[in-house]
């Protein structure tokens, strides 16, 4: 086993949003809640993690592009030679690194308070098969997300298919205009067997319900009265 500050190093940002206003250009800039614009300026050439060090999203990790930079409210973690970014970012996410924080109004955390985490020791090319591995996973999750999410729009246009209006010209009625009356109940203990009769509201009971379909051998009513 092996700390985290054996394999990287950290490094401060002193950009401040409003900094970005006058800068555009080709390289992106990055904030807690991920890319915030391009801008004519970089602060790293390779790639490295960038962590959410202050606020709302403390502890978040990301894996970042070379050519690119964090705002103030984030730290740049910098792996050393011979450590795979993608295999650092996923141990850092394992660590959830948001319990160091500390302060009650705005959270921090502290590079010298996580530094300390334990993990396994890989050589380089036994990282990148880790991180490869974690990639197509989270690939296959983010993918199943989208399927489920167009199964949602599917159910809803079926919906809208199978019950709205082909026809605006088509009459509309209520329920109350086809139906004499409704009721419910009463359940259980409260109706009894000798209350029932040989004509009047038909009553549906569990036995009704035969394999997901009504079955209607067993016919009882109650009086109207």
């Amino acid at each position: 086993m092996i700390q985290l500050g054996d394999i990287c190093t950290n490094a401060s940002s002193s950009i401040k949003q409003s900094d970005l206003l006058n800068h555009d250009g080709e390289y992106p800039i990055y904030g807690a809640s991920g890319l915030i614009k391009n801008v004519d300026f970089y602060i790293q050439d390779k790639p490295y993690v960038g962590i959410v060090k202050d606020g709302a999203g403390v502890g978040r990790v990301m894996c970042l592009p070379a050519y690119s930079s964090v705002i103030g409210t984030m730290q740049y973690i910098l792996p050393n030679e011979g450590v795979d970014v993608r295999y650092l970012a996923y141990a850092m996410e394992h660590m959830r690194l948001a319990k160091y924080y500390s302060g009650a109004t705005i959270p921090h955390i502290y590079f010298k308070d996580y530094k300390h985490e334990r993990l396994n020791e890989h050589d380089f090319a036994e990282q990148a098969v880790i991180a490869s591995t974690l990639e197509k996973v989270d690939n296959l999750i983010s993918l199943r997300k989208q399927q489920l999410a167009k199964l949602d729009e599917l159910i809803k246009a079926r919906f809208v298919e199978m019950f709205s209006i082909p026809d605006p010209s088509w009459p509309r009625i209520t329920i109350g205009d086809v139906c004499v009356d409704t009721r419910t109940g009463p359940f259980g203990s409260a109706l009894h067997h000798d209350e029932f009769v040989d004509d009047g509201v038909f009553v549906l009971g569990i036995d009704n319900a035969v394999e997901n379909k009504f079955s209607y051998n067993r016919m009882r009513y109650i009086s109207v009265v």
